[in-house]
């Protein structure tokens, strides 16, 4: 399983959490239809009254977006076992066959207690995670609201103060309308733009929802795909593999690839099919366990399950690893690019809702404008439009 393979487990989760992100920034926007030629102050104290509304409607909204996010996370686990296990039980059958290990015959790794305990654990891990993202959202959301009514004043009090001399008093309740309108406007791009905060790590950054979600779930499966593979050849007493190798290796990583080492701390010397010596130790003496460092977050290596006496080395063909990376960057860079039509296609949304629809016509030429350069995109890497990946939810809350 390359790392192509992982992104594309990752999208169905993810793009759960793009869809309800959508309908949070549309309901906030909602919220600012209509703004009143009443003064600014009072304005802001009646949007601020909406406060418990819009929690209880980020609540659903929240709640059903994310509703079958468990079984859709369950799915895309299982998935990522069996790419890993199917080729380990081939081996291992082989190896019982030749009387190399004790192991039942037919026996496949979806009967597997140690696999079944891993996947549950795993499992209940991520929803814990992903929970945490759900509270996070709620509370960003309601963070963006105050923030786009504080903005608002502000930019409408700027606006007044700036043109305000260019105009009569018998304008100035007009003035006044205008002002807010702009104001609201420029309050909803910028709400769009920061998006909703999924998750703040340590450093104080704040990780968008669908950005958060895609790297925790493809750490998750990238895990659980090799944690797999341990619990697996545990099943068959079978501690030791090799690293898989690759051109253009990460420094913390690039030491070990090729080499052997046993999950369980254990060192010695292993022996292929022809009889061949190799030295192995434990992984611990690897960066294992680093973010950085080998079966790390990102990393291309795979674990490729050992049998003393029985296992042939094998060595990752360069040419299909460059060839991997050069897909697995065109995919980041069409996601990208994907985001930027969504991302546009969500402002117009939330542009509409808030009645503001000159800007709403302004921001829809911004998306085509957008969608075209991903168009052309696709088309000069010979890549598939993901037509999916470009919409946005539509239906109000």
């Amino acid at each position: 399983m390359n790392r192509d393979d992982i992104l594309q487990l990752t999208e169905p989760v993810e793009k759960l959490y793009m869809d309800c992100t959508h309908r949070l920034c549309v309901n906030i926007a909602r919220h600012m239809k209509n703004p009143a030629a009443d003064e600014i102050t009072q304005w802001q104290i009646r949007k601020l009254g909406e406060m418990n509304q819009v929690r209880e409607e980020s609540i659903r909204i929240i709640a059903d977006a994310t509703g079958s996010r468990a079984e859709i996370v369950k799915t895309s686990l299982e998935k990522a076992l069996g790419y890993s296990l199917e080729d380990v039980d081939k081996v291992l059958q082989a190896a019982a066959e030749a009387g190399k290990i004790q192991m039942a015959s037919g026996e496949t790794y979806m009967v597997s207690g140690r696999v079944r305990a891993l996947l549950e654990q795993t499992l209940a891990n991520a929803n814990t995670d992903l929970n945490l993202v759900n509270t996070t959202m709620l509370d960003s959301t309601i963070a963006n609201y105050k923030r786009m009514i504080s903005q608002t004043a502000l930019e409408e009090t700027r606006i007044l103060a700036t043109q305000h001399a260019l105009n009569e008093a018998a304008l100035e309740t007009a003035l006044g309308i205008d002002a807010r309108h702009t104001a609201v406007t420029r309050a909803i791009e910028n709400m769009v733009r920061d998006g909703i905060t999924g998750f703040i790590d340590r450093a104080g950054r704040h990780w968008s929802a669908e950005g958060y979600v895609n790297m925790d779930v493809r750490t998750t499966v990238h895990n659980i795909a090799i944690e797999g593979q341990k619990a697996r050849a545990a099943d068959a007493g079978v501690s030791t593999f090799q690293i898989s190798s690759h051109a253009g290796a990460r420094p913390l990583c690039e030491p070990y690839q090729g080499k052997f080492y046993s999950w369980d701390g254990s060192s010695g010397i292993l022996h292929d099919l022809d009889g061949n010596e190799y030295h192995y130790e434990g992984i611990g003496m690897t960066s294992y366990g680093e973010p950085a460092g080998i079966f790390g977050i990102n990393c291309g290596h795979s674990p490729i399950t050992f049998v003393d006496g029985f296992s042939i080395p094998r060595y990752e063909e360069t040419e299909d690893k460059e060839e991997n990376d050069r897909i697995y960057k065109l995919s980041q860079q069409q996601r990208a690019l994907e985001r930027d039509v969504r991302g546009a296609r969500t402002a117009v949304d939330a542009l509409e809702a808030a009645g503001e629809k000159s800007a709403a016509e302004r921001m829809t030429k911004i998306a085509n404008q957008k969608l075209d350069k991903y168009k052309d995109f696709c088309r000069a890497n010979d890549r598939t439009i993901r037509y999916d990946r470009l919409e946005v939810v539509a239906g109000k809350e």
